[in-house]
């Protein structure tokens, strides 16, 4: 970690930067939010649904057992040598940077991303996350696209899907989760 001044003394403008992709196939995919008054962005976790090694999909997502570990429910998810899903930061405060990198896209399955606001998973009238404006950033084949939080009620928000053939499709949706396990 290190820090660079950018924004003269202007404090909480905390920002990810990320080496060079490893390669065309590898994809980023970076959730942002900064710090609001009151807070509404707190603790956004990123979810994805990746491939397994059949001819399932498992969920990627931040778990209390972390560090390595394969299968669903870990930040980890290892398929061969240099082929690897993994969630390489995760943060709860704002302003708050999570991001999992694919190092192969692998074709014949339907990726699909989202985010989910863990402080007001029980809360189903919460605006929070709607109004914490958090992004999307991924990073593809030489490619950046931008997904801003919509605004409205839920405490799940479905960002997009991504095939090989099909590329990224944004689904964009604000809905309500009862648990984080039931996302994928």
């Amino acid at each position: 970690k290190f820090f660079v001044r950018s924004c003269g003394d202007v404090g909480n403008q905390d920002f990810a930067i990320a080496k060079n992709l490893a390669s065309p196939e590898t994809m980023q995919i970076v959730l942002t939010w900064q710090p609001t008054n009151p807070v509404t962005g707190d603790d956004l976790d990123a979810h994805i649904q990746v491939p397994d090694n059949s001819t399932g999909s498992l969920h990627l997502h931040w778990a209390i057992n972390q560090g390595g570990n394969e299968g669903s429910g870990y930040d980890y998810w290892y398929y061969s040598a240099g082929d690897n899903a993994t969630l390489d930061r995760d943060e709860q405060d704002p302003p708050g940077t999570e991001t999992v990198t694919i190092m192969k896209v692998r074709s014949g399955f339907t990726y699909s991303y989202s985010v989910h606001d863990y402080d007001n998973g029980d809360n189903s009238s919460s605006t929070d996350m709607g109004n914490s404006g958090a992004f999307v950033t991924v990073y593809y084949n030489n490619t950046r696209t931008v997904y801003p939080v919509p605004s409205g009620v839920g405490n799940l928000w479905r960002v997009f899907t991504f095939t090989v053939s099909g590329g990224q499709t944004k689904v964009n949706t604000m809905t309500n989760i009862g648990s984080f396990d039931l996302i994928y």
